[in-house]
């Protein structure tokens, strides 16, 4: 289920109930690779994980959805 089509399968249910998500299950729900991931994490032009010492790091679903809004003007709080 996504944001914009509640009643479609988008995303794996498991991730649509999560408010953090982990490297691979951030990658799919955003819809890139992890290879791809790492290069945006990397080039300043991912949202930041909200708790940086977390091991493993998550990524909170708010700062992605804000993010697959428009990826390009993207700019972390």
């Amino acid at each position: 289920m996504c944001i914009d089509h509640p009643a479609c399968q988008c995303y794996p249910t498991s991730m649509t109930n999560k408010a953090l998500l982990n490297v691979s299950e951030t990658a799919e729900y955003v819809g890139i690779k992890r290879r791809t991931f790492y290069k945006y994490v990397q080039d300043g032009t991912f949202p930041v994980t909200r708790v940086p010492m977390m091991h493993p790091p998550k990524w909170a679903k708010v700062e992605l959805d804000r993010w697959l809004i428009d990826p390009a003007a993207y700019k972390s709080r």
